[in-house]
């Protein structure tokens, strides 16, 4: 492994294990086994480094959501790979990464623009898949998939953090486990719409 991936890994396990504010040039660079000015040499700013972290981890998990989400169509199916895709995120510090950058850096200026710029792929995959499953469903007569894709990456990023501040053992694993058996109702509803036209038959009682 060279001198800059060292960097990236050790910020990423920094990010998982220390928070942003805990991310420091020192820390990454004693946990990279490397001097501070080399961080600098490699990628001049702490912030560039930052995104260049994300950068990395979006490069590694976006095409694996891509390619496992395909061209499903099962709401439940969608759920449950949605589950495992999300405990390997969470294994490879991927989603704890990611949820820092985006939680504290997202609302910098220095950087909220940048790191907004790098999540729009995975908005566009989230309302991709949710107009995909939900098509034909009167669900999105009443929310656009544009922000059920929204309100799933807000889940994806915050729901642990919610979920320890209230004390709960909710957590978005157990939120997509509740997915799953909510599912099928929604491939029913889905199968049932476009069929309001079919009065029901009158009965007579003699």
């Amino acid at each position: 492994m060279d001198t800059r991936e060292r960097i990236i890994d050790a910020t990423l396990d920094a990010l998982a294990r220390k928070g942003y504010a805990g991310t420091t040039a020192r820390v990454i660079a004693t946990s990279a086994s490397v001097p501070v000015g080399l961080i600098f040499y490699h990628f001049g700013t702490l912030d560039s480094l930052l995104l260049a972290v994300l950068d990395h981890t979006s490069a590694a998990r976006l095409p694996k959501w891509r390619e496992a989400l395909g061209a499903m169509r099962d709401p439940t199916d969608v759920m449950r790979i949605m589950g495992e895709l999300y405990a390997e995120d969470m294994a490879s510090g991927h989603a704890l990464a990611v949820r820092e950058l985006v939680s504290n850096g997202g609302l910098s200026t220095r950087l909220g623009t940048e790191i907004a710029a790098r999540m729009e792929p995975w908005f566009a995959l989230a309302e991709e898949v949710a107009a995909r499953v939900l098509h034909g469903s009167p669900v999105l007569a009443l929310i656009p998939a544009r922000d059920l894709a929204v309100t799933a990456v807000a889940l994806y990023l915050g729901l642990d953090i919610v979920s320890r501040l209230a004390g709960t053992s909710t957590s978005a694993a157990t939120l997509v486990a509740a997915g799953e058996r909510i599912a099928p109702l929604l491939g029913n509803v889905r199968a049932g719409h476009g069929s309001s036209s079919r009065r029901p038959q009158r009965v007579t009682l003699d």
